[in-house]
């Protein structure tokens, strides 16, 4: 028989499956991180979840959708797609200041998993509808799963550095040879010009950013601009000018190069294949520069034209005089005034 028609609040299946959701995810969640839930309607933000750093409130904020499925299970399979998110409300999130997570709570399997929109924004295509978003067995709130989480919203809330590191050592690359053949064949004790100071720390910070956020694999830590320039200054490295020497700016390019070009090569891919419609939008001159341009990767030659110099007659008019600091003569030229004595 057909079930008789209530004309009482009916508490509908999905409510049910949320607010076992939610108590699900503060158990998972470690006592030291703070969830604060939201009154006022939240339009798809469910909670704020800050990570102390050792426990210091550090400002690590993570916006948290909470979804329950009472059905899923990735015990048997390592990734699963879902479309848990309507598309206005995930247009919504990557909108915030704050980095926002999928947290899809499995009554199943008795563990949360998450996924992060900034990264599954970057990584798939847009479409029409829902966003198809991709768990992973392995992300969920264990204590490695939770580690993982700290990194990507480590990721997430530097990505404006991290974009601009792919997008200044990607245009910048094509010189990177020149620049180092350059300050290689210049007077080793001389001041090198404040420009090309410029360009040695530039690339340094650029492939620090790379290798600190893990833009590919093989990361590796890097000095500060601050201890590379008091390395360089203890050893003799940097003169009465403030600035390196040649030999100086050569050794410190020499010290990073290598793990450097593999990482901007994992950026180029990134760019113009795993990411391509994201940089397309974001930055559509980029992507045709490199696709007119690509940068030349072949270590052997590379390293062989320019780190051991073994192409002369091609490279023996490299120089950096264009790059020479105006002496204060020249520079009264410039301005309409009379010259120097």
């Amino acid at each position: 028989m057909p079930k008789a028609k209530s004309d009482l609040p009916v508490r509908a299946l999905q409510h049910v499956s949320d607010t076992a959701a939610v108590k699900l995810f503060r158990e998972r969640i470690p006592d030291d991180w703070v969830v604060r839930d939201l009154s006022e309607r939240d339009y798809g933000l469910d909670a704020l979840v800050e990570i102390p750093t050792k426990g210091v409130m550090t400002g690590r904020v993570l916006g948290a959708q909470i979804k329950g499925d009472a059905s899923l299970s990735l015990k048997d399979r390592a990734t699963v797609g879902v479309s848990a998110v309507n598309r206005s409300t995930y247009n919504y999130l990557l909108r915030l200041p704050t980095p926002s997570y999928l947290f899809v709570c499995s009554a199943t399997d008795r563990q949360v998993y998450w996924a992060s929109l900034r990264e599954h924004r970057r990584n798939v295509a847009p479409t029409d509808g829902p966003p198809r978003i991709t768990l992973s067995r392995r992300r969920n709130l264990s204590l490695l799963g939770r580690f993982s989480l700290m990194r990507s919203h480590a990721l997430e809330q530097a990505w404006p550095q991290v974009e601009a590191a792919i997008v200044g050592s990607l245009t910048a690359f094509n010189g990177l040879g020149p620049l180092y053949l350059g300050c290689k064949r210049g007077p080793p004790a001389d001041p090198v010009p404040t420009m090309i100071q410029f360009l040695v720390t530039q690339h340094h910070e650029f492939n620090r950013v790379l290798h600190r956020y893990s833009i590919g694999v093989g990361a590796k830590r890097f000095p500060s601009l601050r201890k590379l320039h008091a390395q360089a200054s203890a050893a003799g490295g940097v003169t009465s000018r403030g600035v390196f020497t040649y030999e100086q700016a050569r050794a410190v390019l020499a010290s990073f190069m290598s793990n450097y070009i593999d990482r901007v090569r994992d950026a180029y891919d990134q760019v113009t294949t795993v990411q391509r419609p994201y940089w397309s939008e974001r930055h559509p001159y980029l992507v045709t520069h490199l696709d007119l341009f690509a940068p030349v990767f072949n270590d052997e030659d590379w390293f062989s034209r320019y780190y051991f110099d073994e192409y002369e007659s091609d490279t023996a008019h490299i120089t950096l005089q264009a790059f020479e600091d105006l002496d204060e003569g020249v520079r009264r030229d410039l301005n309409g005034g009379p010259p120097a004595a």
